[in-house]
């Protein structure tokens, strides 16, 4: 990726799985998260499946807002306390690589 060496901070990414806008494929998100790692950065990139562009469950919407809060938690809230992990606690559908 052309900005992954760029980007700072942690990095909190998700993606419908079935995003059937044009130029928002979830292979670009795969792939950012692939070279954020290879940098070194601290990000996650979570995948809902059976959602479009946006979430459409309640299930998906409680999930993100969740795993914002918690992310804020600890990259904002907390940020230079004790190294904090590098990664936010994964599920079956998370892609969730350092």
């Amino acid at each position: 990726m052309l900005v992954a060496d760029k980007l700072q901070g942690a990095i909190l990414m998700y993606h419908s799985m079935e995003d059937q806008n044009v130029g928002t494929d979830p292979i670009s998100s795969i792939r950012m998260m692939q070279a954020l790692r290879a940098q070194g950065k601290t990000a996650a990139l979570f995948m809902y499946p059976y959602e479009d562009h946006g979430p459409a469950t309640k299930e998906s919407d409680l999930d993100q807002w969740a795993r914002w809060a918690a992310w804020l938690d600890i990259y904002v809230k907390h940020a230079g306390e004790n190294s904090p992990p590098k990664t936010v606690p994964a599920t079956a559908e998370t892609i969730n690589q350092n």
